[in-house]
């Protein structure tokens, strides 16, 4: 057992994606910054001291507020789900702090959509790794804790690149368009096509009677600020995109109300634009 004398020299282990190394020994360490950026700023963090004797505790690291869902699994039995806020840690076993008890915890990240793993870092109150066994595959981590040391494992993770935006948000959001033309002033009050309408306008004009024309153009532009922001897109989605182009080029003057066959094909197209957009398919959904 670590006794809470003054002298005592403590120190924090941190094992990253990419390597391990051992950090200096205050009594009672700062949390550091490494190549996975971990926060000084988590919410409830427990110290690395002897308070976190028989303790395992995930830390979740993100920039947008949201919540993660954890698989959690002691000695190889079935696992438990934890959700775990932004900025925050969850204490998700223990063992009892006399005796000579041990578990190994093992932590799976349930990746959501939108987001990437750039990070883990397992820390303990201890510097000896042969003792807590820290071990990390992404996104799972494991590590052992003991009657007198404990681990802390912190997630984390960014927006995946090239994610998406919904149509709603580009409705709402047209300061946001020049940026996503790579800064051209263009979207906003250029006219769509043959429309005699501004793409703003287009947008914001409801499908009236079910108007094919309009519900294709209004997830054909939200899927083009996607993919000029930065989204990635697929090959459906590209077929979506080139024939919706290549049909807004060929309309008649104004705003017509297609009639089947065509209008079946407007409205396949606006359903794989829209599934692209709210990230069922493609890259997926930024976090809000």
């Amino acid at each position: 057992m670590l006794q809470p004398a003054g002298w005592l020299r403590l120190c924090v282990a941190t094992v990253a994606l990419a390597f391990i190394s051992a950090c200096a020994d205050p009594i009672v360490p700062t949390p550091t910054s490494d190549a996975t950026g971990v926060s000084a700023n988590l919410v409830n963090k427990p110290p690395l001291d002897i308070t976190l004797e028989g303790e395992a505790w995930v830390c979740k690291d993100a920039d947008v507020e949201a919540l993660f869902s954890f698989s959690v699994s002691v000695d190889g039995g079935s696992a438990t789900n934890y959700n775990v806020a932004s900025g925050t840690c969850a204490l998700i076993h223990s063992v009892p702090t006399t005796g000579s008890v041990h578990s190994t915890v093992s932590v799976t990240e349930n990746v959501p959509s939108g987001w990437s793993l750039t990070g883990i870092t397992i820390e303990s109150n201890v510097s000896d790794q042969s003792l807590y066994q820290p071990s990390i595959n992404p996104p799972n981590a494991s590590a052992r804790i003991a009657n007198d040391y404990g681990v802390v494992i912190t997630f984390t993770n960014a927006p995946a690149e090239g994610c998406t935006l919904t149509l709603g948000y580009w409705k709402t959001h047209p300061e946001d368009w020049d940026a996503a033309g790579d800064n051209t002033p263009f979207l906003t009050t250029t006219t769509f096509y043959n429309s005699g309408q501004s793409y703003l306008t287009i947008l914001n004009t409801p499908p009236a009677k079910g108007n094919a024309y309009l519900i294709l153009a209004h997830q054909f532009i939200a899927a083009m600020l996607n993919t000029g922001g930065g989204g990635s897109g697929n090959s459906s989605v590209d077929q979506a995109l080139a024939g919706a182009a290549a049909y807004f080029a060929g309309a008649p003057a104004g705003v017509p109300n297609p009639v089947d066959p065509t209008r079946s094909q407007l409205i396949a197209w606006a359903g794989t634009l829209d599934q692209y957009n709210n990230g069922v398919i493609g890259p997926g959904h930024c976090p809000d």
